[in-house]
Formats: structure tokens, C-alpha cells, sequence
């Protein structure tokens, strides 16, 4: 991380942890494109299994 991208006080800290955490919990949203028969649908449910 840059020197000038860290948080300057403890409020920053807390809402970057918060924020972070949000993201984590909300999920994956992916967009798989492909012709017919590529294996969108294999990929998706390997995601699936793999992350949840």
C-alpha cells in the first residue's frame, strides 16, 4: 500500500475494516459469457462449490 493511501485517523481504519467485511459477506456476483456448450454452466456451479 502507498504511504499516502493508508488511513490518516482511526475513523478511516474503522470504516475501511467495515467496508471490507461488507464486501466478504455480500458474495460473488460473476457474468460468464460464452457460446453454447462452453461450460458456463460447468464454471458456474465449480465457482458455486468452490466459494460458496
Amino acid at each position: 500500500m502507498v504511504a499516502s493511501a493508508q488511513p490518516k485517523d482511526q475513523s478511516s481504519m474503522v470504516w475501511r475494516a467495515s467496508h471490507a467485511y461488507q464486501r466478504q459477506q455480500s458474495g460473488i456476483n460473476a457474468i460468464f459469457m460464452g457460446p453454447p456448450g462452453a461450460g458456463k454452466g460447468t464454471q458456474s456451479q465449480n465457482v458455486k462449490r468452490d466459494f460458496g
